[in-house]
Order: C-alpha cells, then structure tokens, then sequence
C-alpha cells in the first residue's frame, strides 16, 4: 500500500480508530505517547497481515526515536528485509499524516521498524503464552515487594499477570501486567556453534628488518 492508496484508506481508518482500540491487546503499559502510535499504525499492519508487538518512542538529548518492533501476524513465516522495507514506506505515510496534524514530538524524530529480534519483546497476553517454558527477562516498578528486575523460566500466564521460576530451590514468583515495565525473552548465545576458521591463517606479522 503506497501513499495513494493510505490517503484512499484515511477516511474508512479514522472511522476504525474511532470504534476501536488498538492497545487492548497490550498487557505491559504504554505511555500516552505509545497509544496514540499504537492507534495511528495498528489498523494498517492488522490490514496488510502484521502484528505490531512492541513500541518504544521518546526523547533523550533532543534526539526522538520511534521504533516499532513487527511480526507477521499469522507466523506462517519470519518478517524479513522485504518486509520491513514496505513497513517502512507505508507507516512512514500514515505517520506524516498524524504528525502533521499533531505533532508526535517538539523536534523531527528517527523511525525504526524492525523483526522482534531473537529476544522477542514481551507485551501481549499471547507473547507471554506462547514462551511459557522459555526464559524470560521482567523490568518491573520494584512496587508491593518485587525486585526491580525478574529473570526465570516462565511458568504460566493469566489474565492477571505470570509466574516465573527464579530458580528450582524456590517458589515462582508472580509479576502482574500492572506492575511490568518491560519484558523480553532470553536468548541462550552458548547454544551458538562457533565458527571454525577455514584454512590456516595467514601471517602478517614481519620480524625487525624483514621486507
């Protein structure tokens, strides 16, 4: 969908906007700022079949960023460059428009649209379903007790938050939605296989006096 076609959609999707909310999904908190993206480029990707599964916008040292983390919606296979490379065109036009209207930031910003990455971000009730057994990685607000950071297995999810395994010696400790900050997977990089070099390496190294 080019600029063309997004102006054609505008109407139909200020009128979807206005009749539905697209952050009910979230369970980790967006701010303000995050739900008026929210709003302004989930009616698009859910249109062309992606999942908006993250977003992360603010300002530090008069420099904005807006990055926005996409899956395909159906996981029939990865997001890949092609992919992003649309994503990028199409939100950059929906965007503009918003932003014109209503100024996302005082100053020009970055946008990024990028795949969740190997640590997947966390912010759905189905993200935390679907790596139940996974390791996962909390920030919390360190409020009623938790520790401002929680790293386990994760046991189960519910509607009102997940338990997670800090380690087999103690109970699973519950993190409410309410109280998280931030929440991604975790990679295991032992589980790389390092490359062997092929062939020898070439010696560059010449003693004193040697051409």
């Amino acid at each position: 969908m080019g600029t063309g076609l997004f102006f054609r959609f505008r109407n139909d999707l200020k009128k979807r906007l206005e009749e539905a909310d697209f952050t009910m999904d979230f369970v980790v908190r967006l701010t303000d700022l995050e739900t008026r993206i929210a709003q302004c480029v989930s009616p698009l990707l859910e249109h062309e079949g992606y999942e908006l599964v993250r977003i992360k916008a603010g300002s530090d040292s008069g420099h904005a960023l807006m990055a926005l983390f996409i899956d395909r919606a159906s996981r029939d296979r990865a997001i890949n460059m092609d992919d992003l490379e649309f994503l990028n065109g199409l939100l950059s036009d929906a965007l503009d428009v918003a932003d014109t209207e209503k100024p996302f930031f005082k100053t020009s910003y970055n946008l990024e649209v990028s795949s969740p990455g190997i640590e997947r971000p966390l912010s759905k009730q189905s993200h935390f379903e679907a790596a139940i057994g996974k390791v996962v990685k909390i920030k919390t607000d360190s409020l009623d007790g938790l520790p401002r950071s929680v790293t386990g297995t994760l046991k189960d999810a519910s509607q009102e938050g997940v338990h997670v395994q800090l380690n087999p010696q103690v109970e699973p400790v519950f993190v409410a939605y309410e109280r998280m900050k931030d929440a991604h997977e975790v990679f295991d990089f032992s589980t790389l296989t390092p490359q062997k070099p092929k062939g020898k390496a070439k010696k560059t190294e010449k003693m004193n006096g040697q051409q």
